[in-house]
């Protein structure tokens, strides 16, 4: 029978025992917080992969695998720029992997990566180097983020902003050149647009702008011009057409025979701008409307119609207009119980004159004798 080993020995064994144990339990808890740090690892939500010193894949998360469209044994020890677009793998290999595996850290990269399928997704990605005691480097954590959306939403927004200012510029363009005078009125009758058509008129826009409407009109006609040009009604209630006469400094805008000197004559239309779409005092933003030159037009009109009852060779009133003021005159001197009388003048050998120095100097004689007896006679007497 064997003896029982003393205290001293079985304390020594179990010393033993657990210095050869430990190592073990050492082991399997590193095991463990490995596969622990791997599923960490693979089921961040995020787009995470890792390499090694030569560039290979170590390591991808799920969603790195599932945004991409493959399965983990088909990108494991690849090397990642193969999942890079051509441009974007000359620029990581040439430019950002090198100062990278230098320096250790890389912030917001700018790639463009294939998925399987072949579609291209635009990526940032930014890392940082996990190295050994020694200083040599173990593998890399990469961080990726798909900006694709983001980058298509800055891209139609940048290409909308470009058209927009393209439009605007058309617009503008469209505006300027535009025969008529366009303007907006804040809602105290203050111009705070008027195109470039107003120089046409000797004014710039950046004078009138500030300016109130109202200076710019004929004092005969501001009365009708309060009223229509604070104009509050939109749609088919807008102010129509109407005529008012406006101060210019091109003295060729003159209406014919006006005793306004530097006004011309123009048709406006006004319509009141407002905030809401439901016209309410509150929303109320002042006025715009459009303002046509029709001096040439009301000038051809006083011109026809002076032709119409006057003569176009001594600008006396013809037959027409004479037998009007003549059957006035009666009605009036009937009414006052007065008298009137007709003259007849008759110009003596006046065909002698058209045919021995011509018609020319036949209309002369006529004009200088239609001068003479307009200076003879009261401004009521009609010649």
């Amino acid at each position: 029978m064997s003896e029982k080993p003393t205290y001293e020995e079985l304390e020594q064994k179990i010393k033993e025992l657990k210095e050869a144990v430990e190592p073990l339990q050492t082991e399997d808890a590193l095991q463990q917080s490995k596969r622990r740090y791997q599923a960490l690892y693979e089921n961040t939500p995020g787009m995470l992969h890792s390499i090694d010193g030569h560039g290979r894949l170590v390591s991808a998360s799920n969603d790195w695998l599932e945004v991409l469209g493959y399965e983990r044994h088909e990108v494991i020890g690849r090397k990642s720029t193969e999942f890079l677009t051509e441009a974007s793998q000359r620029y990581a290999e040439e430019v950002v992997l090198p100062e990278f595996f230098k320096k250790g850290v890389c912030k917001n990269v700018s790639y463009q990566m294939v998925k399987k399928n072949g579609e291209i997704i635009d990526i940032l990605l930014s890392a940082i180097v996990e190295r050994d005691a020694d200083g040599i480097m173990v593998r890399s954590i990469a961080i990726l983020t798909d900006v694709t959306d983001r980058n298509r939403a800055e891209d139609f927004l940048r290409k909308s902003e470009s058209k927009f200012k393209k439009s605007e510029q058309e617009l503008k363009s469209i505006l300027n050149n535009a025969p008529d005078i366009i303007y907006r009125l804040d809602p105290k009758g203050n111009i705070i647009y008027v195109n470039q058509s107003v120089e046409d008129y000797g004014y710039s826009t950046e004078e009138l702008i500030g300016k109130n409407m109202l200076d710019l009109v004929h004092p005969d006609d501001r009365e009708k011009a309060i009223y229509r040009i604070n104009e509050r009604r939109t749609g088919d209630r807008r102010t129509k057409s109407f005529e008012i006469r406006l101060l210019t400094k091109d003295l060729k805008t003159v209406p014919f025979e006006s005793k306004s000197k530097g006004f011309g004559s123009f048709l406006i239309n006004a319509e009141g701008m407002y905030k809401t779409k439901k016209p309410n005092r509150d929303s109320f933003m002042g006025t715009q409307g459009i303002a046509r030159d029709i001096t040439e037009r009301r000038q051809a009109e006083e011109k026809f119609k002076h032709l119409a009852f006057h003569d176009p060779l001594t600008d006396l009133p013809n037959r027409a207009l004479f037998d009007d003021r003549l059957d006035l005159a009666i009605s009036h001197a009937h009414r006052n119980k007065e008298r009137l009388a007709v003259l007849f003048i008759d110009l003596d050998r006046f065909k002698v004159i058209n045919d021995t120095l011509g018609h020319k100097a036949g209309d002369q004689y006529l004009q200088d004798m239609a001068d003479r007896l307009k200076n003879c006679i009261r401004g009521d007497d009609t010649i």
